[in-house]
């Protein structure tokens, strides 16, 4: 799960990658199938397969964890309601820690008898967990309980991944600066009318950006932690097709943060 990604060492690895390749292609067809049918069926084959495709090549270290997390961050909910949203980013996760728990759940600390995270991670996951017993909505602290390990669990992922391979942190800090690019983009799209949004802005033709995240207020926050980033790659990128992709990731990223009016929306309603 740390470290470099594993190689393929035989002619059975290239099948079993080819296989759980071809049953993520073969989830997205499904998916697509069922959302337009209404079909529960094409959903759940595409739910399994496409769990069993992800969970086998983290497990076996053919896939970068830490960047398939970023993609799937900012994607639409799976399945939204007024009180509950899951979103792919949360099976997702599952698999990531759940990989690397399998794979020893280890965090290499680079130097003997370091610290590590692990110990603090759990006796504040504990204290969570205690806190909740007190809680006045026993569910909403279930829920959050289950985020906090996610994110403890992640973190940990994070730590053992960058110190294992120190270049991981300069793909990590691409990454989400691409994705800021990507979700400033959506944001544009939306703002104007080309995507579906269901916060129109009184008073102007624009319509309040959410993206995949369901309200406003929660992309403009991912777009403000990730468009430093792409700030960090428009001034560190050497290539000049880097530079101009980053340039452009700033843009986008800024014009969506714009365009999710946090502060200026009650003025204008």
């Amino acid at each position: 799960m740390s470290g470099r990604a594993a190689p393929l060492r035989s002619r059975g690895d290239l099948w079993l990658a080819a296989a759980c390749s071809g049953a993520l292609g073969i989830s997205g067809f499904l998916a697509l199938a069922g959302a337009a049918s209404g079909s529960l069926v094409p959903l759940a084959a595409a739910a399994g397969l496409g769990l069993a495709g992800l969970g086998i090549l983290l497990a076996a270290r053919w896939m970068e964890a830490l960047l398939l997390v970023l993609v799937t961050l900012p994607l639409p909910a799976l399945y939204a309601t007024e009180t509950a949203r899951v979103s792919p980013v949360l099976p997702v996760s599952v698999l990531v820690v759940g990989a690397w728990l399998l794979g020893g759940g280890r965090v290499v600390t680079g130097r003997p008898g370091a610290p590590t995270p692990g110990r603090a991670v759990a006796a504040l996951f504990g204290a969570v967990a205690v806190a909740s017993l007190f809680a006045e909505s026993p569910l909403s602290a279930a829920r959050e309980v289950v985020n906090f390990g996610l994110l403890g669990g992640l973190f940990l992922v994070s730590v053992d991944q960058v110190v294992r391979r120190p270049e991981r942190a300069r793909a990590v800090v691409r990454g989400r600066g691409l994705m800021s690019g990507a979700a400033g983009g959506a944001a544009v799209l939306e703002a104007i009318g080309v995507l579906p949004g269901r916060f129109p802005l009184a008073g102007t033709g624009l319509v309040r950006a959410a993206g995949g995240f369901g309200w406003p207020n929660e992309l403009g926050m991912f777009l403000a932690i990730t468009l430093p980033f792409a700030i960090h790659e428009a001034r560190h990128a050497k290539a000049l097709g880097a530079r101009a992709v980053a340039v452009a990731g700033v843009c986008l990223g800024g014009l969506g943060l714009v365009l999710v009016f946090m502060l200026g929306y009650y003025r204008l309603a």
